[in-house]
């Protein structure tokens, strides 16, 4: 297991070192119809969101059109497995949440292998999860979850097996002393905090993108964030580090990915867009203000340690 990960982090290191290019004839006229980007996540859940922003910026630049395909299921293994049958010719891109997919592929043996993708650029990352009741829900902290967790069984609410909000219902279960959880899966992290809302499950262990709104409309209640510090548009809510569990973080991190093979002048026409589109003025913006994305660094700037950081890209 520890192979795997190693050689996945490698090759998203090679992002950064430049060593991705693969062979293949160059298309002088690239980009010349619209570009599709893949996502193996839900309408509405933060990594559609990103998505969906991110394009905007990387199509100004390529001067293209840039859409989003949503290709939700099994933890992402749909939409790998798709990508991986597209043609390598820019035209077919995907986007790599870590560590869900090194989880993924870790635990489910798929028919993919993330090494095998061309990592076109980082876009983004800082994105963390929330533990999360129903706002009328009489659990007013993670004491008082604690101290119920063990007398009664306590329904919660995430995504499958292998996603961040999973790993955090992992990391609760060995560091937090919850081990009587009901683990109840769903498609995608908005359905599960939406059942939350609707008080259909106790908990939920969701997306920090997905909590903002619902809390302002007194739908929901935030226990603690799974986030190395606090977050700028949840202020008021302690990280588990804070409650006195260093070892809960689950932070994610974005990429920019092709099928294997992508053509050298293809990838640097895509890497030139999207190194251009992650330092836009009002990309950073929305970035920080919906998804406290990290600070992007160049290429040059990057390393291996970088990309197994939380908070680099």
């Amino acid at each position: 297991m520890t192979r795997i990960v190693s050689r996945v982090l490698l090759g998203l290191s090679a992002l950064a070192l430049g060593s991705c290019y693969g062979p293949g004839k160059a298309d002088s006229n690239y980009p010349n119809r619209p570009i599709e980007i893949l996502v193996g996540q839900g309408a509405g859940g933060s990594t559609d969101t990103f998505a969906r922003t991110f394009a905007q910026f990387l199509g100004k630049y390529l001067e293209a059109v840039v859409v989003v395909r949503n290709m939700a299921g099994a933890g992402g293994r749909i939409m790998l497995r798709n990508v991986g049958g597209q043609p390598s010719d820019g035209y077919s891109l995907c986007m790599v949440v870590t560590p869900s997919y090194i989880n993924v592929q870790l635990l489910r043996a798929p028919r993919w292998d993330l090494e095998e993708l061309t990592y076109i650029q980082g876009v983004g990352g800082g994105d963390s999860n929330g533990l999360i009741v129903p706002y009328d829900s009489t659990i007013e902290s993670f004491s008082v979850l604690a101290a119920k967790a063990g007398r009664a069984p306590v329904s919660v609410g995430s995504t499958a097996p292998g996603s961040n909000s999973w790993l955090l219902g992992v990391l609760l279960e060995q560091y937090g002393g919850l081990f009587e959880l009901d683990h109840v899966p769903f498609d995608s992290g908005i359905k599960a905090t939406m059942a939350v809302a609707g008080g259909h499950v106790d908990l939920g262990l969701v997306s920090t993108v997905n909590i903002p709104d619902l809390v302002e409309e007194k739908k929901i209640r935030v226990l603690a964030v799974s986030s190395r510090q606090r977050l700028s548009y949840l202020p008021d809510v302690p990280t588990f580090a804070e409650l006195g569990y260093p070892d809960i973080v689950t932070t994610a991190r974005m990429f920019l990915a092709a099928p294997a093979d992508l053509p050298e002048h293809i990838l640097g026409i895509l890497a030139e867009a999207a190194s251009k589109a992650v330092v836009d003025p009002e990309f950073l913006t929305l970035a920080e203000k919906r998804f406290n994305a990290c600070r992007h660094r160049k290429p040059s700037e990057c390393s291996r340690k970088n990309l197994q950081e939380p908070n680099h890209c």
